[in-house]
């Protein structure tokens, strides 16, 4: 019935089918070993990845309760496998009742169940609304696509600005589970005009319509470096961070910045999430995540390097706020932090009631920034002239950027450990799949009184005791500060700059030669 509906459509449409309609194909998109969908419609023009709408139909089911999960995890496929796609459609068939869904980076939205035997216009509608979209219009990005290198491996070639590149070869992946996402995707790449075919890194992200673009924030904190004269470090400030080649939002094929909400047509039903925008940005070096990192020298230096980063943002009175081994990278011997997107001050007047939402990486975060609590502070928050119980709010400060250093560390050191039963029992109670409020209390239990001991014959002992140290001056640094909130609040509402005497003045230079055996 569907393969009939568009052969007639042809007698009739401005132009052929963009999409053929196969039953039980041999093939999807998933990387992932999926099953394929029971039926799809498929791009008549070449694509390594094929799949332009899935189809779940019930009478190819054992059960129909399975056919929505399996839809949205294979639109899921669609979007997590292709990074030519913006969005995608899908249906379901549950004997004569269709149902249309749509997923983006931000929104998932199905229709009402429609009856094709006794609403056939409705159904017609559909199938020829996809099967002769542009692919455009099926969500396949226009500034994107696959080609075939002389080795015939599938690379892409992709616009930035008014500059086209071409992908060499995948740095970064980001593909989890899910829809709603980032989808971070980095590719080692050159520019298509360039003769000398000058490497560099090409990042393609979904960001927050409202936040500041990563490139400009970089480009601004390289102009502010250059002020920053009080510290002696071994290289120029501007070295512990990336440069920015050029950088902006995504258009569509219209010449709009690519928009989740112009997706839907600016329709928000119900209690919509954020929308996201489409952006991209390239930068002149290409780096080692930490996680990628065999040599442990090379893994402490990185993150020494990673702390001058820090102690340089606090100079500036800035948090970066997600630090972690994916965005910590080793370039030439030197360690940067990368990845500013949640980059903020952290002084200055709070102006909502929640203070601090983002958590960054789970795996780094600081156990007070999961619970949302100062864990080394008083049972009284008042102050002496204050006539009632006084809570001040939670917020994010530059010892917990210090903290998720000590994380990495140690999830750097146990990660592959973890044949030992000790080993495996601390990694698991402290990086769980999944946080809980016990999880918290172990970590800040952690920096309070210790961790995993092991024996001096343990080839890891050694830097196991240099993190124990910085454990210790992380937990001396962070009881004084909180047993004094009050006092350190009214520092931390002044938007100056911090200045000397700061309680956050040494947390950086203490890590440096206590955790990573380095000095200046």
């Amino acid at each position: 019935m569907i393969e009939t509906i568009i052969r007639t459509g042809q007698h009739v449409a401005p132009h052929p089918a963009t999409c053929r309609f196969v039953l039980a194909p041999k093939t999807s998109n998933s990387s992932q070993q999926h099953l394929p969908p029971d039926a799809q419609l498929e791009l008549v023009a070449y694509s390594p990845f094929q799949v332009a709408v899935p189809w779940l139909l019930h009478s190819e089911r054992t059960t129909s309760d399975s056919i929505d999960e399996d839809l949205i995890w294979t639109c899921a496929d669609i979007l997590n496998s292709d990074p030519c796609r913006r969005f995608s459609y899908g249906v379901t068939l549950r004997d004569n009742n269709a149902t249309l869904w749509f997923f983006s980076r931000s929104h998932e939205l199905v229709s009402s169940p429609f009856n094709g035997t006794t609403e056939p216009h409705n159904l017609i509608n559909v199938v020829l609304s996809l099967a002769f979209a542009y692919p455009e219009q099926l969500g396949y990005d226009t500034t994107l696509s696959h080609i075939l290198d002389d080795t015939t491996t599938a690379q892409i070639r992709l616009t930035v600005g008014n500059n086209v590149y071409v992908t060499k070869k995948l740095l970064s992946d980001c593909r989890r589970d899910g829809i709603c996402r980032k989808a971070t995707r980095v590719w080692e790449a050159y520019r298509e005009d360039d003769p000398e075919r000058t490497p560099v890194a090409v990042k393609d992200v979904w960001v927050a319509a409202d936040a500041v673009q990563e490139g400009d924030q970089l480009m601004d904190l390289h102009e502010k470096l250059q002020a920053v004269t009080q510290l002696s470090l071994p290289r120029p400030p501007g070295q512990y961070f990336l440069t920015v080649v050029e950088h902006g939002f995504v258009p569509t094929f219209d010449g709009v910045d690519d928009d989740t909400l112009l997706m839907i047509r600016g329709a928000t039903p119900g209690l919509s999430p954020p929308h996201l925008k489409h952006y991209r940005i390239v930068f002149q070096e290409i780096g080692t995540p930490i996680h990628g990192l065999e040599s442990l020298s090379d893994i402490m230096r990185a993150l020494a390097d990673a702390t001058r980063a820090l102690q340089l943002l606090y100079q500036l009175g800035l948090v970066h706020r997600d630090v972690s081994a994916g965005n910590i990278l080793f370039v030439n011997g030197v360690g940067k932090l990368v990845d500013l997107e949640f980059m903020k001050r952290y002084k200055g007047p709070i102006s909502s009631s929640s203070a601090e939402q983002h958590m960054g990486t789970p795996n780094f975060t600081p156990g007070e920034v999961a619970a949302q609590f100062y864990s080394y502070a008083s049972c009284s928050f008042r102050p002496p002239d204050a006539p009632f119980f006084e809570k001040p709010r939670f917020r994010y400060n530059p010892f917990h950027d210090v903290e998720s250093t000590l994380w990495i560390a140690i999830w750097t050191l146990f990660c592959h450990r973890r044949n030992l039963p000790q080993v495996k029992d601390f990694f698991d109670m402290h990086f769980p799949r999944h946080f809980t409020t016990d999880t918290f209390d172990r970590r800040m239990l952690a920096i309070s009184c210790g961790f995993l001991s092991l024996e001096k014959s343990d080839p890891f002992y050694s830097v196991l005791r240099t993190l124990h140290d910085a454990r210790i001056q992380l937990h001396l640094q962070y009881a004084p500060f909180e047993s004094n909130i009050p006092s350190h609040y009214h520092f931390l509402e002044d938007e100056a700059a911090p200045c000397k005497g700061s309680p956050f003045d040494d947390i950086h230079s203490i890590f440096i030669t206590r955790q990573f055996g380095l000095s200046y």
